[in-house]
């Protein structure tokens, strides 16, 4: 089985510089957002590495559910 592996950036399409987002390596397809106090900057992950769970947030538009990574 192959491991998926993300890095850790800054999406251009999210306003606040302190989102963090785990992206896809092979083809940036997969985006989840990252707790912000687990990852730093430009760390590669591997998907064996984290736990994903499904979490509200609020942004400038309201209340929204999405997935959140954590290490494990």
């Amino acid at each position: 089985m192959i491991m998926v592996k993300y890095k850790v950036i800054q999406d251009p399409a999210v306003d606040d510089n302190e989102v963090l987002t785990l992206v896809n390596t092979e083809d940036n397809t997969d985006k989840i957002m990252a707790a912000p106090d687990e990852f730093t900057l430009n760390e590669i992950v591997g998907e064996d590495d984290i736990d994903i769970e499904t979490r509200q947030y609020t942004d400038d538009h309201g209340f929204h559910v999405g997935w959140f990574a954590y290490k494990k």
